[in-house]
């Protein structure tokens, strides 16, 4: 189970963008937020798939920590497809002949991204 508990964010100190909100999902469920513009969707979905950390609440995966599973079995599909990893061999989905991302989420390589998008949602 996934569960945010109160979760806060705010950038820079400014003002939140996220107040005291809490979800849970259960395994093999998928999640689709909509809202407007700004209103913290893709925020909300990096601090679930362990990308940033809340000012204040907690995210947790099966009863534990989220940074205690490695690698992280919540993932993180990007609206930007030119921002996502193929698992299979790393390379950008929207130019495959580019070659591999060097850097991304928390300042992971391409390869060790690839790794743990790659790893099974048990």
């Amino acid at each position: 189970m996934l569960r945010a508990e109160n979760i806060r964010f705010a950038y820079r100190g400014g003002t939140p963008i996220l107040r005291d909100v809490s979800l849970e999902l259960a395994p093999g469920r998928v999640l689709g937020l909509l809202a407007p513009s700004g209103h913290g969707k893709s925020t909300l979905a990096r601090i679930l798939a362990g990308w940033e950390r809340p000012d204040s609440g907690a995210v947790t995966l099966d009863g534990g920590p989220l940074g205690a599973h490695r690698p992280c079995r919540v993932q993180y599909l990007n609206q930007s497809p030119e921002l996502a990893v193929d698992p299979a061999g790393g390379w950008s989905a929207s130019s495959p002949s580019a070659g591999p991302s060097t850097s991304g989420p928390a300042g992971r390589s391409a390869s060790s991204r690839a790794g743990s998008a790659a790893s099974p949602a048990s």
